[in-house]
């Protein structure tokens, strides 16, 4: 990532208005579902979640386009499937999942494909989802904590000027 996407996205969040606690609860929102594998409905979640938790949900839509971009998915997806696979070690294997696969391409029938596919869909569902919370949790906290000292921050300097 280039040193003008970060320096762009710094400046969003400096000029973002509004209390540090919340501001901070937004980020480490979006950077939560940022993080899992939830990509159709990042924003939905998001504006969710601000709801229910008092965040500020444009600050979380801004760190959930940070965390969660084309260059961050292949890298999210791996290690969610991966904190999956240890914790449901015989659920969701590479060998499995060409198995799996591998049948739609026998014409055994449309229904039998249709189960098949069902059942890795729900198994890779629970592996990514569960990879997903695990990886995101400690995200979520670090940027919590730093999100506000930097909102923080950022008010306290901006009441000293005259």
């Amino acid at each position: 990532m280039s040193k003008r996407f970060f320096r762009y996205h710094y400046l969003r969040f400096k000029r973002l208005k509004g209390d540090p606690q919340t501001l901070a609860r937004g980020v480490a929102i979006g950077v939560f579902i940022g993080i899992t594998p939830t990509i159709p409905l990042h924003t939905v979640l998001i504006l969710l979640f601000s709801f229910l938790f008092s965040g500020n949900a444009l600050a979380g839509i801004l760190a959930a386009t940070v965390v969660s971009n084309p260059l961050t998915f292949f890298l999210q997806y791996y290690s969610c499937w991966w904190l999956g696979s240890l914790i449901f070690p015989d659920i969701l294997t590479w060998q499995r999942m060409k198995e799996l696969l591998a049948t739609p391409q026998n014409p055994s029938g449309f229904m039998e494909s249709l189960a098949v596919l069902t059942e890795l869909g729900l198994d890779t569902i629970l592996v990514l989802l569960t990879g997903g919370l695990v990886l995101a949790l400690p995200f979520t906290i670090v940027s919590y904590i730093y999100t506000y000292r930097f909102f923080n921050t950022i008010r306290r300097r901006h009441r000293a000027r005259p």
